[in-house]
């Protein structure tokens, strides 16, 4: 759906019938919520990039429509890194958001995601950051893999070296 119910302020467990907000302009579903910022919290859909923004308002939130990039292939698949959202995309590629305008960053390796991602199974995809190395690693369900699982690792760009891909099926 495309309907967000918002809590009650310091109250999570309240939800008033009249806090709610339908976000229906780009027919599409909500896959995921993710906070940006102390302020700033991100609505992906299946095919839409949404902001909300805190605000002094009757309403407590701002929302505005950012982006209409492919949204990600599963809740856990979105990851912070630094100030931005990374995710696995549902067509395959690896996008970046940074809160204003969605990316795709995938590049040489949606292809090789594409071929090995068992699309039925999705929604099992997830990833994390590994603040140390600077490393975004994702995980999904695969076609090829003898253990059932496909990956990939990308290091986030540093100074002047760019970021980079690493598929975890050649390890």
């Amino acid at each position: 759906g495309s309907t967000l119910w918002v809590s009650g302020f310091q109250a999570p467990t309240s939800w008033n019938s009249a806090d709610t907000v339908n976000l229906p302009d780009t027919g599409d579903n909500i896959v995921e919520v993710k906070s940006l910022s102390d302020q700033v919290f991100v609505i992906y859909k299946d095919r839409s990039q949404w902001v909300g923004i805190g605000a002094g308002n009757l309403f407590p939130f701002i929302f505005e429509l950012k982006d209409r990039q492919i949204g990600p292939v599963s809740p856990a698949s979105v990851v912070q890194a630094e100030n931005d959202h990374y995710y696995l995309g549902q067509d395959g590629d690896v996008y970046r958001f940074d809160g204003n305008k969605c990316r795709a960053i995938g590049g040489y390796v949606r292809r090789a995601i594409q071929s090995d991602l068992d699309f039925a199974n999705s929604g099992r995809a997830h990833g994390f950051f590994d603040e140390i190395n600077r490393e975004i690693w994702w995980f999904w369900p695969s076609f090829r893999s003898i253990d059932g699982f496909g990956g990939i690792v990308y290091r986030l760009p540093y100074n002047d070296v760019p970021g980079a891909f690493s598929p975890l099926a050649l390890y």
